[in-house]
């Protein structure tokens, strides 16, 4: 078993410890368990931390280019947030949601490819780094607001009921819920739309339009339509309190689809597959049918990006 494989068991075995203890000090509230929760979290996210930076020695650049990358910087990224929020508010309960969804992020990819995809040479690029890695920390803080409103319904809901059961002595104030869905939104917002604008910057030099991709692009549009709704209205016309945490629910919800939508065709894309910049994959002649190339339509940014990046083009495509 290889050293990632065993890194990435250990990750996963961190996070579902502290998952359950989490969980469990909720109902206890047994100082112990949240002392182990804490410990198995922060473990995790040491491993987690090495892992993405051996990758990212290793191969030059930021590991982004396959579902399974995806995945984990993602659930690096919600712990890293909520060991900052915990470090800041001490907000125990709000674990109880978010380590339990970066564990699932990284359940999810367990049987896919781990290996480093070897991608198109226009995909080569800072912009399209820079514009996976900025969504991929706004959609983090918004894992923040949707733990949070998660938490602010159901407190709200034990007061309207004027039922109080143990857990709701055992959650946070429906205001510091609120202020927190606000700063986390605040943050998340311009991170996602920083990697949109990354992402349109890229696309623009590669293909000449800001829409590279609509079936892959239009989940992130509509979760950042949404989150700008939400955005504004928290900032221009004062919403709280429910309509913020049920908006931002529904706007994690649209992440989470638009996530399972894209990384069905993630590897294909960074391969150069169809749909992505190549057009129809080939064998390559010369390889003995290992690897392939790719057509290109004539004229246009593409072409000349690639026959300045690989110094190979030729009439039938250029190899990957």
């Amino acid at each position: 078993m290889s050293l990632p494989l065993v890194y990435y068991g250990i990750i996963l075995l961190c996070y579902l410890v502290g998952s359950v203890s989490h969980w469990v000090y909720l109902s206890s509230r047994r100082r112990e368990l949240m002392t182990l929760g804490m410990a198995a979290v922060i473990t995790g996210f040491g491993f987690q931390t090495v892992l993405l930076a051996v990758r990212t020695l290793r191969w030059g650049r930021v590991p982004l280019t396959n579902f399974y990358e995806w995945m984990t910087f993602f659930s690096w990224a919600m712990i890293l947030l909520y060991l900052l929020v915990y470090g800041r508010y001490r907000l125990r309960a709000l674990g109880a949601f978010v380590v339990p969804m970066a564990f699932l992020a990284l359940a999810i990819v367990g049987i896919t490819p781990h290996d480093v995809t070897e991608f198109f040479p226009a995909l080569d690029s800072v912009w399209l780094s820079l514009h996976i890695f900025f969504s991929f920390l706004g959609n983090a803080a918004f894992a923040l607001t949707f733990g949070v409103g998660i938490m602010y319904l159901f407190q709200q809901g034990q007061l309207k009921s004027k039922k109080l059961g143990s857990l709701y002595f055992r959650l946070p104030s429906l205001e510091i819920l609120d202020q927190l869905n606000y700063r986390s939104l605040m943050s998340g917002f311009p991170l996602l739309t920083l990697g949109l604008v990354m992402g349109s910057l890229w696309s623009l030099h590669v293909k000449g339009t800001i829409l590279w991709d609509l079936a892959r692009v239009l989940p992130q549009v509509v979760s950042w339509a949404i989150y700008a709704f939400l955005f504004v209205g928290r900032l221009g016309m004062g919403w709280r309190g429910k309509r913020a945490a049920l908006g931002s629910v529904i706007g994690f919800v649209v992440v989470v689809l638009g996530y399972a939508h894209c990384g069905e065709r993630a590897d294909g894309f960074f391969r150069g597959d169809a749909g992505g910049v190549s057009g129809k994959p080939a064998a390559d002649p010369r390889s003995g049918g290992r690897g392939h190339f790719v057509d290109l339509q004539p004229g246009g940014n593409l072409r000349s990006c690639l026959e300045r990046k690989s110094g190979t083009a030729s009439n039938s495509g250029v190899p990957v």
